[in-house]
């Protein structure tokens, strides 16, 4: 359609008019490879987790002790969005395959809910509860109420989305099964961090039994949770993932001053192609100045400055609001602009 080609073409353009490309997972950047044939470096700017704030929960749990579940019940969770791309009906069916001591808790709100909680009633009546998400202030001892938590997508998008669920999943040191196809990044993430198990998608029977063999054994649980803590800081920690790409800036910087890169305009220009949210972003100006101030392993802060206004770069909120003071690096010659889109 003529919408279909105007599209393309605008995002051939915006493509062609940055000095870096950045994206969130490997699934993505081989879509971005493929769209810009290899004319254009595209790098890795995942998602993180911040350890210190999302950690296992000691003690007495509220939330289990809200839902008045027998010590020995086993709670197996699924955390997000209840919509159409995540094939919850399969959980509930599995949910009726599950022996008596293990309850299915299906947290969240979406378009699905009141149809999946007919469903629930009809298939597995008693053995799920449905409730809130909670503010994240209390997410860290919400997710460690689950004993094993339940990762759960349809076939046709399981390939290419990793939920950022994940991550905060593995730092409450949580085991997991998950549904993916094998060699999508969900399922070698989770094979790469000895977190849990890996199911088939749309497959009610193997993922039952996934959940029923984590609950009869303790000592798998405690250890794929431990090290799903130990390989998400690893890989995915705050610290390690600003520090990586703080080092991308300052090369990428570098390079176009010393003419290792031609940019493609006057300003350095970054693009990170992401699904942001708007209520996690902010702008923050300094008069004609703006700072992206992006927390790293060596306390560096990265400043880029003498921005035009309008070129303000949007930031991360979790990013300006952990950023301690420290040296500042330039990553930027006078007039650069790095830039967020997503």
């Amino acid at each position: 359609t003529i919408l279909a080609r105007l599209l393309l073409a605008t995002e051939r353009l915006i493509l062609s008019n940055v000095d870096l490309v950045t994206t969130i997972s490997p699934a993505m950047r081989r879509q971005l490879l493929a769209k810009t044939e290899g004319r254009r470096s595209v790098g890795m700017f995942p998602n993180w987790v911040d350890g210190e704030a999302m950690r296992p929960w000691p003690g007495v749990n509220r939330f289990r002790r809200a839902w008045n579940l027998p010590s020995e019940t086993m709670v197996a969770m699924y955390a997000g969005n209840l919509g159409r791309k995540q094939g919850l009906e399969v959980l509930i069916a599995a949910a009726a395959l599950l022996p008596p001591t293990v309850t299915v808790v299906i947290a969240g709100a979406g378009g699905e809910r009141v149809e999946l909680e007919r469903l629930a009633a009809s298939l597995a009546p008693g053995r799920i509860r449905f409730c809130d998400l909670v503010e994240a202030v209390d997410l860290a001892e919400f997710l460690s109420a689950g004993d094993i938590h339940c990762v759960v997508q349809r076939a046709v998008v399981a390939g290419a989305v990793m939920p950022s669920k994940l991550l905060n999943i593995m730092a409450v040191a949580r085991p997991m099964v998950v549904t993916a196809q094998a060699g999508t990044d969900l399922a070698e993430a989770v094979q790469a961090a000895a977190a849990g198990i890996v199911v088939p998608p749309d497959d009610p029977a193997a993922l039952a039994a996934a959940i029923a063999e984590l609950a009869a054994d303790p000592a798998s649980r405690a250890a794929a949770g431990a090290s799903a803590r130990t390989w998400v800081l690893d890989a995915f920690g705050i610290d390690r993932v600003l520090a990586r790409f703080a080092a991308r800036l300052r090369q990428l910087s570098t390079d176009i001053r010393t003419g290792a890169q031609r940019s493609t305009t006057k300003r350095t220009r970054w693009l990170q192609v992401s699904p942001l949210r708007k209520s996690a972003m902010r702008k923050q100006r300094t008069g004609p100045e703006a700072t992206l101030a992006m927390p790293v392993a060596s306390d560096a802060v990265i400043t880029a400055s003498t921005v035009p206004p309008q070129d303000i770069p949007i930031v991360p909120l979790s990013v300006l609001n952990r950023a301690e003071p420290g040296t500042e690096a330039t990553t930027s010659a006078p007039g650069a602009s790095i830039s967020m889109a997503g």
